[in-house]
């Protein structure tokens, strides 16, 4: 999984259908989701790099790992999801600061955090930052 933004379109889509049949089964599910949750920080770092856009990257199978609320809540209990969320949106946040703590909107990364504000919380919480 976590070469997946480097590879080549041909052999992420194969893979990525294979992830999908993977999370037919809820003991592979889990499986996958609490190594995923580990892998979580690089996928958002690699897409805050511009490795892979949104749409190329691992963070499209979030949907179908943090919305279905007993497996979110297993993963915050036993994988300490609610923390490796909130130190990705602190570190995405602290990027953008300019000299005086403040966020730089002139950065042309901020839109790009604020994706993945967006993703993260529209995921994860249910609420979407516009």
């Amino acid at each position: 999984m976590y070469a997946f933004n480097c590879l080549p379109e041909a052999v992420r889509e194969p893979l990525e259908e294979f992830f999908f049949q993977i999370m037919k089964d809820p003991f592979l599910k889990r499986q996958f989701a609490a190594t995923y949750v580990d892998l979580y920080p690089n996928f958002i770092d690699y897409y805050l790099h511009g490795v892979s856009s949104y749409e190329h990257s691992m963070l499209t199978l979030s949907v179908q790992l943090f919305t279905l609320p007993n497996l979110t809540f297993q993963l915050v209990k036993d994988c300490d999801l609610l923390r490796v969320s909130l130190d990705v949106i602190h570190n995405a946040i602290k990027r953008v600061l300019n000299d005086k703590n403040m966020i730089d909107w002139s950065n042309p990364l901020v839109k790009v955090r604020a994706n993945v504000l967006n993703e993260l919380t529209t995921n994860q919480f249910g609420v979407c930052v516009e």
